[in-house]
Order: C-alpha cells, then sequence, then structure tokens
C-alpha cells in the first residue's frame, strides 16, 4: 500500500500532520519530499488568484468607502450590520456589562 501523508519534521523526528491508519508497530518505507517555500507560496497565489471576484457584485464597494469614512470621522465602531447580521465590537461587550 502506498500512501502520502503530510509531515512536519522537528527535533529530529518527523511528526504527521494527520491521523494514519498503520497497526502500531509495522514496519514502513518512508520516501521524502521535502515542500520548498517557492512551492508554498506559489500554491498559495494560486488560491488567491482562484478566490479573486468572489465577493463582486455581493457588496457595494462605494457604501463600504463612505462606512469607513464616517466611522473614522465620528468615532463609531459600536454596531456593523452585515447582511443581517449584527456584529458587536470588543467595546460594545464591554459596556454592555
Amino acid at each position: 500500500m502506498v500512501e502520502g501523508v503530510k509531515a512536519r519534521y522537528s527535533q529530529g523526528a518527523i511528526m504527521p500532520l494527520e491521523p494514519l491508519d498503520i497497526e502500531e508497530g509495522a514496519s514502513l518505507r518512508i520516501s521524502i519530499e521535502v515542500e520548498s517555500r517557492t512551492a508554498r507560496g506559489e500554491r498559495g497565489l494560486k488560491a488567491l488568484r482562484a478566490s479573486a471576484g468572489g465577493w463582486k457584485g455581493t457588496h457595494d464597494p462605494d457604501e463600504l468607502i463612505r462606512d469607513i469614512y464616517e466611522a473614522r470621522l465620528t468615532g463609531s465602531r459600536h454596531l456593523q450590520r452585515l447582511q443581517g447580521l449584527t456584529v458587536m465590537s470588543v467595546e460594545d461587550e464591554y459596556h454592555a456589562n
């Protein structure tokens, strides 16, 4: 059986990052492929590009900009409404108690 598993090398030991379906004491043959920082960066960039535009058409950017500037001028950060949900800041929770 061949199975790929992500692992981290730390303090001289290879630790799997997910559970393994292997009997205790089983002999293993291990091949190691070190993931380069470049590969991780490219994968992250690919994911970013794939998600670009995901919010397009769901929010009005001009309204968002107005809200940001209004909050800066008035110092109001108490309640924000996002698609029917009320989000309270830590300050609001502190003052409520």
